[in-house]
Formats: C-alpha cells, structure tokens, sequence
C-alpha cells in the first residue's frame, strides 16, 4: 500500500522486514512505541521504506508468489512420495 512499516522486532517480522524496508521498535515498550510511532512520521526516509517494502513484497509475498511457492513444495513431495 506505499505506506511506512513500523513493526515490533518479534518473529514474523524479522523474517520478512529488514531495515531498508521498515522500522522496527520493542513489542513489550508502549513508550518507546509512542516515540518511534512519531519518529516515523518525522522521518524523511519513510516513503522510500514503504516504496522498499511495495517492492520487496511484489517479488516476494502475492498470492500468486506464495501460491508457486506451495505448488513447488507440493511437486516435490509428490515426486518424492513423502508422505
């Protein structure tokens, strides 16, 4: 959606998001998350992180990357017979 990722460094997140494509905070710091929730709006950078992430998940996380990711999987547990 081209708008900025702020996310709590927890599993999940890590995996998917680095720091070109988002900014991270602490899940368990509401404080914290308050002033990193205004730093991002702040910040001169926050579009070209969203742009980063559009990008990251067009490559990476549409239905239909995810979904040729399954059939994959599904082709070779069926060429192995691992059931």
């Amino acid at each position: 959606m081209s708008v900025p990722i702020l996310s709590t460094q927890t599993q999940g997140p890590i995996e998917i998001l680095d720091g070109l494509s988002g900014f991270f905070t602490e899940a368990d710091d509401p404080d914290k998350m308050a002033i990193d929730i205004v730093t991002l709006f702040l910040s001169d950078v926050r579009y070209a992180k969203a742009e980063a992430a559009l990008k990251n998940f067009e490559e990476f996380y549409t239905a239909e990357k995810i979904c040729e990711k399954y059939c994959f999987i599904y082709r070779e547990l069926i060429n192995q017979q691992v059931f």
